[in-house]
């Protein structure tokens, strides 16, 4: 088992790398360990030369993704994603093989996606990429109120805004008054660059972005459009463009 630690981003991000074959695991590690898109990320890798290892393994730890080579000795990756899918295993699976032929025998396994060897050094990041958009998505964030503690997801939150000393949280169905004491303290727990401030007092998840209108924001399932300050359209601006750029679409 080997440690990497960087500052920011997600959570710890615990990978597991499962193949018989000791160049394909250096070649994963070297390949995590430049990519730009991990500076910004904690994490951990874990090194298997076998799936019963990682079964083992997952008996007193858990992987947010297994990277799975399929043709092992012993119990194949095919067999070993049904047993982690048959034990509720949530990891991500992503199958790393030289025979993409495989991928009829994955049918429903829910794995997140297939990698050919031949082709890792092209198709490694795309696919790590939309793992960690899936994970930051699927992150849900702790805040305190007067009725108690609540829990809501990131990808849910419209806006934040400061009102009479609040900090109020928009989803497309609820409001929440959340005890943080100011924005600041919210883009902290949020921690994605997707928030950015529009005004002084309200910050929006720029994914709900439909478009900056005569200094206004109009978002997606939030009816009022909100005023965007003069020194900060152009932030607003740069930061869809970078959006759009990244992921495709809004």
């Amino acid at each position: 088992m080997i440690y990497y630690k960087k500052r920011g981003g997600i959570k710890m991000l615990r990978i597991a790398i499962v193949d018989d074959e000791i160049n394909i695991c250096n070649r994963i590690e070297r390949k995590i360990n430049t990519l730009a898109i991990m500076d910004s990320v904690d994490y951990r890798l874990s090194f298997y030369e076998n799936a019963e290892c990682l079964i083992a393994a997952l008996k007193t730890q858990t992987f947010d993704i297994i990277l799975l080579d399929i043709e092992m000795p012993g119990i194949n990756g095919i067999r070993a994603a049904e047993m982690l899918r048959r034990e509720n295993i949530s990891s991500i699976v992503i199958f790393v093989t030289s025979k993409i032929t495989y991928m009829k025998d994955a049918f429903g396994l829910n794995v997140f996606g297939f990698i050919d060897k031949s082709e890792l050094d092209t198709a490694f990041e795309p696919i790590l990429q939309k793992c960690l958009d899936y994970i930051d998505k699927n992150v849900a964030l702790s805040f305190k109120t007067n009725e108690g503690l609540i829990k809501i997801f990131k990808k849910d939150i419209i806006l934040a805004e400061y009102s009479e000393r609040k900090v109020n949280i928009h989803t497309k169905t609820e409001k929440y008054i959340v005890n943080l004491p100011s924005l600041p303290q919210f883009l902290k727990v949020a921690n994605n660059p997707c928030f950015i401030y529009v005004n002084r007092t309200c910050v929006i998840n720029i994914a709900y972005l439909i478009n900056p209108i005569d200094n206004h924001a109009h978002l997606k399932y939030y009816p009022t459009p909100i005023p965007i300050s003069l020194e900060r359209v152009k932030d607003v601006n740069k930061a869809l463009v970078s959006w759009i750029s990244t992921r495709g679409v809004l």
